[in-house]
Protein backbone atom coordinates (compact mmCIF):
# COMPACT_ATOMS: atom_id res chain seq x y z
CA UNK A 1 0.00 0.00 0.00
CA UNK A 2 1.44 3.36 -0.98
CA UNK A 3 1.40 6.21 1.48
CA UNK A 4 0.45 9.68 0.37
CA UNK A 5 3.43 11.81 -0.43
CA UNK A 6 5.55 8.92 -1.78
CA UNK A 7 7.30 9.91 -4.95
CA UNK A 8 7.40 7.95 -8.16
CA UNK A 9 10.68 7.17 -9.91
CA UNK A 10 10.45 10.46 -11.80
CA UNK A 11 10.55 12.39 -8.53
CA UNK A 12 7.07 13.83 -9.04
CA UNK A 13 4.47 13.41 -6.33
CA UNK A 14 1.12 12.11 -7.50
CA UNK A 15 -1.59 13.04 -5.01
CA UNK A 16 -4.01 10.35 -6.15
CA UNK A 17 -1.41 7.58 -5.94
CA UNK A 18 -2.73 6.44 -2.58
CA UNK A 19 -6.31 6.54 -3.88
CA UNK A 20 -5.38 4.45 -6.92
CA UNK A 21 -3.57 1.90 -4.80
CA UNK A 22 -6.42 1.69 -2.28
CA UNK A 23 -8.93 1.36 -5.14
CA UNK A 24 -7.06 -1.68 -6.48
CA UNK A 25 -6.62 -3.14 -3.00
CA UNK A 26 -10.31 -2.79 -2.19
CA UNK A 27 -11.38 -4.22 -5.54
CA UNK A 28 -9.13 -7.25 -5.41
CA UNK A 29 -8.77 -8.25 -1.78
CA UNK A 30 -12.29 -7.87 -0.49
CA UNK A 31 -13.95 -9.82 -3.33
CA UNK A 32 -16.29 -6.98 -4.17
CA UNK A 33 -16.44 -5.51 -7.62
CA UNK A 34 -15.41 -1.92 -7.95
CA UNK A 35 -17.14 0.15 -10.63
CA UNK A 36 -14.06 -0.30 -12.84
CA UNK A 37 -14.05 -4.08 -12.47
CA UNK A 38 -17.81 -4.27 -12.98
CA UNK A 39 -17.51 -2.24 -16.18
CA UNK A 40 -14.69 -4.41 -17.49
CA UNK A 41 -16.56 -7.62 -16.81
CA UNK A 42 -19.62 -6.34 -18.67
CA UNK A 43 -18.19 -7.76 -21.93
CA UNK A 44 -18.63 -4.57 -23.94
CA UNK A 45 -15.50 -5.05 -26.00
CA UNK A 46 -15.93 -1.94 -28.12
CA UNK A 47 -15.65 0.23 -24.99
CA UNK A 48 -13.12 -1.90 -23.13
CA UNK A 49 -10.11 -1.02 -25.24
CA UNK A 50 -10.78 2.69 -24.73
CA UNK A 51 -11.28 2.13 -21.00
CA UNK A 52 -8.09 0.08 -20.73
CA UNK A 53 -6.06 2.67 -22.61
CA UNK A 54 -7.31 5.62 -20.57
CA UNK A 55 -6.94 3.78 -17.26
CA UNK A 56 -3.42 2.53 -17.97
CA UNK A 57 -2.39 5.98 -19.16
CA UNK A 58 -3.67 7.51 -15.95
CA UNK A 59 -2.04 4.99 -13.58
CA UNK A 60 1.22 4.03 -15.30
CA UNK A 61 3.27 5.64 -12.54
CA UNK A 62 2.28 2.78 -10.23
CA UNK A 63 3.81 -0.31 -11.88
CA UNK A 64 2.21 -2.87 -9.59
CA UNK A 65 -1.24 -1.37 -10.09
CA UNK A 66 -0.79 -1.04 -13.86
CA UNK A 67 0.43 -4.64 -14.16
CA UNK A 68 -2.46 -6.00 -12.12
CA UNK A 69 -4.93 -3.89 -14.07
CA UNK A 70 -3.49 -5.09 -17.37
CA UNK A 71 -3.84 -8.73 -16.28
CA UNK A 72 -7.42 -8.11 -15.18
CA UNK A 73 -8.26 -6.39 -18.47
CA UNK A 74 -6.73 -9.13 -20.58
CA UNK A 75 -8.53 -11.87 -18.66
CA UNK A 76 -11.84 -10.00 -19.04
CA UNK A 77 -11.28 -9.63 -22.78
CA UNK A 78 -10.26 -13.28 -23.09
CA UNK A 79 -13.42 -14.43 -21.33
CA UNK A 80 -15.51 -12.33 -23.70
CA UNK A 81 -13.70 -13.65 -26.75
CA UNK A 82 -13.78 -17.27 -25.63
CA UNK A 83 -17.50 -17.40 -24.93
CA UNK A 84 -19.17 -17.98 -28.27
CA UNK A 85 -22.20 -15.92 -29.08
CA UNK A 86 -25.26 -17.96 -28.37
CA UNK A 87 -27.52 -18.67 -31.32
CA UNK A 88 -31.22 -18.65 -30.50
CA UNK A 89 -33.38 -21.07 -32.46
CA UNK A 90 -36.96 -19.82 -32.54
CA UNK A 91 -39.85 -22.10 -33.52
CA UNK A 92 -42.84 -20.00 -34.61
CA UNK A 93 -45.27 -22.85 -35.32
CA UNK A 94 -48.51 -23.39 -33.40
CA UNK A 95 -48.56 -24.91 -29.91
CA UNK A 96 -50.00 -28.15 -31.32
CA UNK A 97 -47.25 -28.44 -33.96
CA UNK A 98 -44.58 -27.73 -31.35
CA UNK A 99 -46.03 -30.39 -29.00
CA UNK A 100 -46.05 -32.94 -31.82
CA UNK A 101 -42.43 -32.37 -32.88
CA UNK A 102 -39.77 -29.79 -32.08
CA UNK A 103 -36.02 -29.29 -31.98
CA UNK A 104 -34.68 -29.72 -28.46
CA UNK A 105 -33.53 -26.43 -26.94
CA UNK A 106 -35.49 -24.20 -29.31
CA UNK A 107 -37.55 -21.33 -27.99
CA UNK A 108 -41.20 -21.42 -28.99
CA UNK A 109 -43.41 -18.44 -29.74
CA UNK A 110 -46.24 -18.79 -32.27
CA UNK A 111 -45.79 -16.27 -35.08
CA UNK A 112 -48.99 -14.39 -34.16
CA UNK A 113 -47.59 -13.72 -30.67
CA UNK A 114 -44.02 -12.80 -31.62
CA UNK A 115 -44.40 -9.05 -31.04
CA UNK A 116 -45.91 -9.59 -27.59
CA UNK A 117 -43.61 -12.32 -26.30
CA UNK A 118 -40.16 -11.86 -27.86
CA UNK A 119 -39.07 -9.61 -24.97
CA UNK A 120 -39.71 -12.56 -22.59
CA UNK A 121 -36.58 -14.21 -24.01
CA UNK A 122 -34.42 -11.29 -22.83
CA UNK A 123 -32.38 -11.09 -26.02
CA UNK A 124 -30.19 -8.25 -27.18
CA UNK A 125 -31.33 -6.56 -30.38
CA UNK A 126 -28.19 -7.89 -32.11
CA UNK A 127 -28.56 -11.49 -30.87
CA UNK A 128 -28.34 -14.15 -33.56
CA UNK A 129 -31.85 -15.56 -34.00
CA UNK A 130 -32.67 -18.38 -36.42
CA UNK A 131 -36.43 -18.47 -37.05
CA UNK A 132 -38.20 -21.51 -38.46
CA UNK A 133 -41.69 -22.97 -38.88
CA UNK A 134 -43.04 -25.88 -40.95
CA UNK A 135 -42.28 -24.53 -44.42
CA UNK A 136 -40.71 -21.09 -43.94
CA UNK A 137 -43.75 -18.86 -44.62
CA UNK A 138 -44.64 -18.11 -40.98
CA UNK A 139 -40.93 -17.75 -40.19
CA UNK A 140 -40.84 -14.99 -42.82
CA UNK A 141 -43.77 -13.23 -41.18
CA UNK A 142 -42.11 -13.54 -37.77
CA UNK A 143 -38.81 -12.30 -39.22
CA UNK A 144 -40.48 -9.16 -40.59
CA UNK A 145 -41.98 -8.51 -37.14
CA UNK A 146 -38.61 -9.01 -35.45
CA UNK A 147 -36.96 -6.60 -37.87
CA UNK A 148 -39.68 -4.00 -37.22
CA UNK A 149 -38.93 -4.39 -33.50
CA UNK A 150 -35.24 -3.67 -34.15
CA UNK A 151 -33.70 -7.15 -34.11
CA UNK A 152 -30.82 -6.85 -36.55
CA UNK A 153 -29.38 -10.37 -36.65
CA UNK A 154 -32.46 -12.53 -37.20
CA UNK A 155 -32.91 -14.75 -40.22
CA UNK A 156 -35.46 -17.12 -41.69
CA UNK A 157 -33.90 -20.57 -41.95
CA UNK A 158 -37.01 -22.12 -43.52
CA UNK A 159 -38.84 -25.17 -42.26
CA UNK A 160 -38.11 -27.46 -39.33
CA UNK A 161 -36.25 -29.89 -41.60
CA UNK A 162 -33.97 -27.11 -42.82
CA UNK A 163 -33.39 -25.98 -39.25
CA UNK A 164 -32.41 -29.49 -38.19
CA UNK A 165 -29.87 -29.73 -41.01
CA UNK A 166 -28.35 -26.35 -40.16
CA UNK A 167 -28.25 -27.05 -36.44
CA UNK A 168 -26.49 -30.39 -36.74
Amino acid sequence: MLKSGRRAATGKCYPDQQMASEHWYNASSKNNKSPLVARLLGCQIENQMTLINSTLTRFTYNRRFATALLILCLSALASCASSPSQVVWLDVRTDAEFAEDHIEGSAHIPHEEIALRIADLGLDKDAEINVYCRSGKRAGIALATLQELGYTNAKNVGGIGDARELRD
